[in-house]
């Protein structure tokens, strides 16, 4: 995976070993994210 997307997943692949605190939009992205994973279950 490149761009966006790839780094995003470089991220969340980390899970609670990693805080996004800038830029604000990406901790946005990373917390929709993860409020959606948490939906499956």
């Amino acid at each position: 995976m490149t761009g966006k997307t790839g780094f995003r997943q470089q991220i969340l692949k980390y899970g609670s070993l990693v805080r996004v605190v800038e830029p604000k939009w990406l901790e946005e992205e990373i917390k929709e994210e993860l409020r959606k994973r948490f939906e499956n279950y």
